[in-house]
């Protein structure tokens, strides 16, 4: 919790991280909803990053499919700055999910580490222990 002694016995310890996270699902139309999000992840080394996100879904009985954009802002001890832009695409088909964006940055930063691209791959496996789910509802 101190910046007076970064490294204790050889051992620099990491900083404790919060997470908080606010959205909403706004249905508006049926088969179709917007999502408007924001994550602040706070540190004790006394660094904030805040992530401002909007997601659109078009659903329908086993697949759907999302496009939004997503903001990501971070300030520090030192300054602040703007760090990327990154679009989103998501879906689903039956058990299978799919998705990809593309991190363009912002800042200064990016002429030293660029951009990047990502994507994800992902297969939903039923519940084969309990079909009914949680255990309240």
């Amino acid at each position: 919790m101190s910046n007076d002694i970064p490294i204790v016995n050889g051992i620099e310890p990491s900083p404790t991280k919060f997470y908080f996270n606010l959205g909403y699902d706004w249905h508006f139309v049926d088969g179709l909803y917007l999502t408007p999000s924001m994550m602040m992840n706070l540190n004790t080394n006394s660094s904030r990053i805040i992530d401002y996100n909007v997601m659109a879904t078009a659903f329908g009985e086993k697949s759907n499919i999302s496009a939004g954009i997503s903001f990501r802002s971070a300030k520090s001890a030192v300054g602040s700055q703007n760090l990327g832009l990154s679009p989103v695409i998501k879906g689903k088909v039956g058990f299978l999910t799919f998705g990809a964006v593309y991190n363009m940055g912002v800042s200064e930063l990016t002429e030293n580490f660029g951009n990047s691209f990502m994507l994800s791959l992902g297969f939903n496996i039923e519940n084969f222990i309990n079909s009914r789910g949680f255990r309240y509802r």
